[in-house]
């Protein structure tokens, strides 16, 4: 019984990974559109599968991200524009695709367009009717020229000064 217990206990040590320091950028063309939209689709479809699947266990124990920078590129639009989170720091803790490993928490925090405070704070749960999550974010104090090229791709103008503030809140 001893050695059972033990081989359980090790099967549920939860592994860490860490990245420190990384700049990546998502970068969207209206070539790719199409592909990136089967992907999608896909990988929705593939979640769905894996969620609660008995002959499939992923987890992620934790996983950190610090001192980093994140960006999303949209070339499909006149003008392209970036947004980005910089210095984010976050953590990912308990995700799984099965209900019964419980939900898994992510905190995230930075500078949104390097200027405002971003905090985003997630749940993820492994329901039986496919995988579901709840998302709040909070942008505070962004300085409002840093986003003229996304306001000049879909609403055709610009800011001279301001301060930017977004709350949002997601249920899925």
């Amino acid at each position: 019984v001893l050695a059972h217990q033990h081989d359980v206990l090790a099967s549920r040590q939860r592994t860490r990974a860490a990245v420190d320091g990384i700049h990546v950028d998502y970068v969207h063309t209206a070539p790719t559109a199409g592909a990136e939209k089967e992907v999608r689709a896909k990988a929705a479809d593939a979640a769905k599968q894996a969620s609660n699947a008995p002959d499939l266990l992923v987890q992620i124990g934790e996983l950190r991200l610090t001192r980093s920078t994140i960006g999303f590129v949209n070339k499909a639009v006149s003008p392209s524009y970036r947004v980005f989170l910089a210095d984010t720091d976050g953590t990912l803790t308990n995700l799984s695709n099965q209900q019964r490993e419980g939900t898994a928490v992510a905190k995230l925090k930075g500078a949104f367009m390097g200027s405002g405070t971003a905090t985003a704070d997630a749940t993820f749960r492994a329901d039986k009717s496919g995988p579901s999550f709840d998302i709040g974010v909070r942008i505070e104090e962004v300085d409002v020229t840093t986003l003229n090229d996304l306001f000049r791709a879909y609403g055709r103008y610009d800011t001279a000064s301001g301060r930017f503030f977004l709350y949002t809140e997601l249920d899925a």
